[in-house]
């Protein structure tokens, strides 16, 4: 038998063989079991709308709200698309001196941003935080106007913390 006709015949094996073990499936069909449904451990974050305007948050939790202005050398303004505000809690030293901030998209408190950089952070315990900007290319920890310090927010319960006008130098 020649080496050809041995592989077709190889190969036609191999095809009827993968076609026996599917024949029960239609084209819409997936052989994988269906997923169990499960409640998930993470919080519900509530996301609210920029432009509606803010109430007095709950006694014991509080409210970060401000306009994000980011810019790219000369004051050129930068697309919000994809832009998301993150409340990373501090991590402070041993002896109380000096803080780091922890941040985790999965559970730090994240803002919704508008067209026109508006956002608000609506129920927030009350703490110190660092304000994170996360986008499609870079995260960083946003600074002080016109210093090197990172711009910290403390949240009091029932107060409302307007950051005002935040301009960010996106490189």
């Amino acid at each position: 038998m020649s080496r050809t006709v041995r592989l077709i015949l190889i190969l036609t094996l191999a095809l009827a063989a993968c076609k026996a073990g599917r024949s029960d499936l239609t084209s819409l069909e997936s052989p994988l079991s269906r997923p169990i449904a499960f409640d998930s451990p993470l919080p519900n974050l509530t996301v609210v709308d920029a432009a509606t305007p803010v109430s007095q948050p709950p006694a014991d939790l509080g409210l970060v709200m401000g306009t994000l202005k980011p810019v790219r050398g000369e004051l050129r303004s930068v697309p919000l698309s994809g832009v998301s505000l993150y409340l990373a809690p501090l991590i402070h030293s041993t002896d109380g001196q000096s803080a780091m901030a922890k941040h985790n998209a999965k559970y730090d408190p994240k803002a919704a941003i508008d067209e026109a950089g508006r956002f608000v952070f609506p129920n927030v315990e009350p703490d110190v935080y660092a304000l994170v900007y996360s986008s499609v290319i870079s995260e960083f920890l946003v600074k002080e106007p016109g210093s090197n310090k990172d711009l910290l927010i403390t949240v009091e319960a029932g107060q409302i913390a307007d950051l005002g006008e935040i301009r960010v130098e996106i490189h």
